[in-house]
C-alpha cells in the first residue's frame, strides 16, 4: 500500500521491457514494439540469518531430519570409521575402502597408500 492507502501493483516484467523500451525507442515506436522480450527465470530471494557456513563447508544439507556440513577431506585422511559418514552416490569407492580396511590395519588410506608404494618400489628394485 501507498502512504495514501491505495494498493499500489507490482509492474510485471512484461510491462517493464516494454516501457523500457518504448523509452529507449521514442523514435520509432514501430521498431520498440516488434521486440520480443527475451526469456528469463527468476529466482527467488533466500534470505539467511547467522553464518552461512562453517569452516570448510561446502554445502549444508539435511540428512534423515538432520543438518549436516558437508566438507571436503582428502582422501588419505579417510580411516576405517570415517567411511559410514561419507556422501557420495559411488559404491564402488564406498566398496573399495572398506576392503582396504578389512585387508589389514591401516591407520588410514594414507598409510595404505604408503605400503601400496613401498611394495611396489620393492618389487621394482627385485626386477631389476
Amino acid at each position: 500500500m501507498s502512504s495514501s492507502g491505495k494498493m499500489i501493483k507490482k509492474k510485471s516484467c512484461e510491462e517493464l521491457y516494454r516501457e523500457n523500451v518504448a523509452s529507449l525507442y521514442k523514435g520509432d515506436p514501430k521498431f520498440a514494439s516488434s521486440l520480443s522480450m527475451p526469456v528469463i527465470s527468476l529466482k527467488p530471494d533466500h534470505k539467511y540469518r547467522g553464518t552461512i557456513t562453517g569452516e570448510e563447508a561446502i554445502r549444508v544439507k539435511e540428512i534423515d531430519g538432520k543438518l549436516i556440513k558437508l566438507k571436503r577431506k582428502s582422501i588419505s585422511e579417510i580411516t576405517a570409521e570415517s567411511i559410514n559418514s561419507i556422501y557420495t552416490d559411488d559404491k564402488i569407492l564406498i566398496d573399495s575402502l572398506k576392503t582396504i580396511f578389512e585387508q589389514a590395519d591401516y591407520k588410514d588410506v594414507g598409510d595404505y597408500l604408503k605400503r601400496l608404494i613401498s611394495i611396489s618400489l620393492l618389487q621394482v628394485a627385485a626386477n631389476v
